[in-house]
């Protein structure tokens, strides 16, 4: 696990939370020579990964919080109404 300076204790979900973040932030940066480089290689479809990671990592945390009686269930239904708005989009 990690520790933080002030010695409390992250979960693991918190700490992957914080790599995908890091990831999905540093392609975005890199996201010209990413694709160059992807499409060279034809393997352009790659570039979506930390997108993808990161949905499936606020879907993850959604979930923690549904099974641990965190989230309201009206919060999870106006979430997905806009999520679903985004694709439509």
């Amino acid at each position: 696990m990690l520790i933080s300076e002030y010695g409390s204790r992250k979960s693991f979900i918190d700490g992957f939370l914080i790599v995908v973040g890091f990831v999905f932030f540093l392609s975005e940066v890199l996201s010209g020579v990413t694709r160059y480089y992807f499409s060279a290689l034809e393997i352009s479809y790659c570039v979506y990964l930390p997108k993808i990671f990161l949905v499936l990592s606020i879907f993850a945390v959604i979930l923690k919080g549904l099974f641990k009686n965190k989230l309201g269930k009206t919060f999870v239904l106006l979430l997905l109404v806009l999520f679903y708005s985004f694709l439509i989009a």
